[in-house]
This record gives structure tokens, C-alpha cells and sequence, in this order.
């Protein structure tokens, strides 16, 4: 059997992880968000940016205000992969024309 101060011990020790994970969950998220954000920043300055990534950032947060970082986090690396992909589709095209 248990004592009553391990079972105490395991008791605060479940009270005070669950916020800690949750915050970690929430600083990758926000790190996520940030990178993102940095690369559909990018393909504005360059004219291409996609019609999509800021909707789909505005998912990311909705979910990550509902509690659901894993969702947040993947739809932030995705708004991120496409704001890269847009960049390197303007420097593909920047000449792009009849030949």
C-alpha cells in the first residue's frame, strides 16, 4: 500500500506538470506562429504571397485558443512550408514569360 505523503507527492505533482506542459505546448505553438508568420511575410514583400496562409494562421489560432496546440502547431508549419514555397515560386517566375 501506498503512504498518504506519496500519494500527496504524486497529487502536486499532477497539479503543478499539467500547467507546465500546457504552457510549453502554448511556447511552440507561439514559436510556430512566429515562423510562420516571418515567411508569409516574405512572399507579400515579394508579391506572392498565397491566398490561404492567413486564413489557415487563423485556424492555427482558433485551435490553439481551444486548447488543441498539436492541431495550431501543424497548421502553423504548414502556413510556414507555404509561405517558403511561395518565395521560391516568385524567384522561379521572376522571368517567367515568352522566350
Amino acid at each position: 500500500m501506498k503512504s498518504p505523503e506519496f500519494l500527496l507527492a504524486l497529487a502536486l505533482l499532477a497539479l503543478t506538470a499539467t500547467p507546465l506542459a500546457l504552457q510549453a505546448a502554448n511556447d511552440d505553438y507561439e514559436a510556430a506562429r512566429k515562423a510562420a508568420l516571418v515567411q508569409v511575410d516574405k512572399a507579400r514583400d515579394v508579391g506572392y504571397e498565397w491566398r490561404d496562409s492567413r486564413q489557415l494562421l487563423k485556424e492555427a489560432d482558433a485551435a490553439a485558443k481551444a486548447g488543441d496546440s498539436e492541431k495550431a502547431i501543424k497548421l502553423a508549419k504548414k502556413v510556414e512550408e507555404q509561405g517558403k514555397a511561395a518565395v521560391k515560386q516568385a524567384k522561379e517566375q521572376n522571368n517567367a514569360g515568352p522566350k
